[in-house]
């Protein structure tokens, strides 16, 4: 059963990557729906995963681990280590957000340089488990179950809060 389907560069021609629960990315051919080529990075169920097209790699998201795999070269370039009971993830420009049950939220950073990196900001923004996380290109909001959306600079400001006697399950920026 197919988790994610997201559109990638393989090749030299557009494809689809897919992922199931196993731990196994598949290339699909963008036009035909046949499999080019499967890629099994570990043996451990795939929470989520990132199409980064600047570096034409698949960010690959685990209980523990955040793994970056090259399409380009067909190798791990890199893996990091996290600890985040996470509830949502999304990549934006060059990175990827995580939030988590305790309310924090945690990025990350892709570049050429150094593969994978944590950013050293973690946004406490939330009493319980962040629900959502949507973007624009000056500000950010995050909410929560606890009732909260916040709106964020990207240097983890809070500029401005509303808060429901409800939780919130979903917010977006329409522009």
């Amino acid at each position: 059963k197919t988790k994610h389907i997201f559109p990638c560069f393989f090749n030299d021609k557009w494809c689809y990557s897919i992922h199931a629960d196993i731990g196994e990315i598949s290339i699909i051919d963008y036009n035909h729906f046949h499999t080019l080529e499967k890629f099994k990075l570990t043996n451990t169920s795939i929470i989520d995963f990132f199409y980064h097209y600047p570096t034409n790699s698949i960010i690959v998201m685990y209980t523990t681990e955040l793994i970056r795999f090259s399409l380009t070269e067909k190798v791990i370039l890199g893996r990091i280590q996290i600890n985040i009971q996470s509830t949502f993830s999304e990549l934006f420009s060059d990175s990827i957000f995580i939030g988590d049950k305790s309310g924090k939220i945690h990025k990350f950073n892709i570049d050429n340089e150094t593969i994978l990196s944590k950013d050293v900001n973690e946004i406490n923004g939330h009493l319980t488990a962040v629900s959502n996380i949507s973007f624009s290109p000056s500000f950010m909001i995050s909410s929560s179950f606890d009732g909260a959306v916040v709106v964020w600079d990207y240097s983890f400001n809070k500029i401005a809060q509303i808060t429901s006697p409800l939780p919130i399950f979903s917010c977006c920026f329409l522009n």
